[in-house]
């Protein structure tokens, strides 16, 4: 382990840079009130920065489109990013948690559009959540750079989904889904590939499950192939929520 100290400090550090400063919102007590007509919970990456939840809610005020962001508060705490990487019993209990919430907003208002997003580690509290609830809980699903397995069986998940899963993966993701995880394991504790690296395994046709690989062409949205790319105001504007919300 002495050996492995050093390496393990470039990790964590190298996996705050980029990203944005802790969110100085309050918590969310998914009090919506007045109900909008759909519903996003985004359950960011490790280490409680909320980046992502942060940006697809500007995108959608700027960009006038119907629907409240709700951020998942699963985290063990703020730079607690090597704890939320690895204490993956913990992470699923925060997603039988959020599952809680969908449930109870499913059955009050079955008008309200439900979508789930999960970011890196947060994949796993999105993807926990949907393999408790009933059949179509969810209407669509979205997982940027998801540090789980590739191996990780979705179809529990999907199960859940109404519509699809999206799934956003590159292989430029080098340092946080490669060396790190090489390093330290995926989220679902294993020492493999990581599905944000080269999307999911999968031996059936899961007609559901859309996996999308980064393309040169998504640079200009500000994606650049990295672990934060997915969550760029351009690649979330042009290539993630029209997908989410078709």
């Amino acid at each position: 382990m002495r050996g492995l100290g050093l390496p393990l400090i470039l990790i964590a550090a190298a996996w705050s840079f980029g990203c944005s400063k802790q969110s100085t919102l309050p918590e969310q007590s998914y009090a919506l009130e007045p109900l909008p007509p759909a519903v996003i919970f985004v359950a960011d990456g490790a280490g409680d920065f909320r980046a992502a939840s942060s940006s697809m809610r500007k995108v959608l005020d700027k960009d006038g489109l119907p629907g409240s962001v709700q951020t998942v508060i699963w985290s063990h705490g703020y730079m607690r990013i090597v704890k939320d990487q690895l204490d993956y019993p913990y992470a699923r209990d925060q997603g039988n948690k959020l599952a809680g919430t969908i449930l109870d907003l499913r059955q009050a208002h079955p008008e309200v559009k439900i979508y789930v997003v999960g970011h890196s580690a947060g994949a796993v509290v999105a993807l926990a959540a949907a393999e408790v609830l009933p059949a179509c809980t969810i209407d669509s699903m979205a997982l940027l750079a998801p540090s789980v397995s590739t191996f990780y069986d979705v179809r529990p998940a999907l199960a859940a989904v109404r519509h699809h899963m999206d799934v956003y993966y590159s292989s430029h993701d080098v340092l946080y889904l490669g060396l790190a995880t090489g390093i330290l394991g995926t989220s679902d504790r294993l020492h493999a590939p990581a599905s944000g690296r080269v999307g999911f395994l999968v031996h059936d046709d899961l007609c559901k499950l859309r996996q999308h690989e980064w393309q040169h062409s998504d640079w200009p949205t500000g994606n650049w192939g990295g672990h934060y790319g997915g969550y760029q105001p351009g690649f979330l504007r042009e290539r993630v929520i029209p997908l989410l919300l078709e």
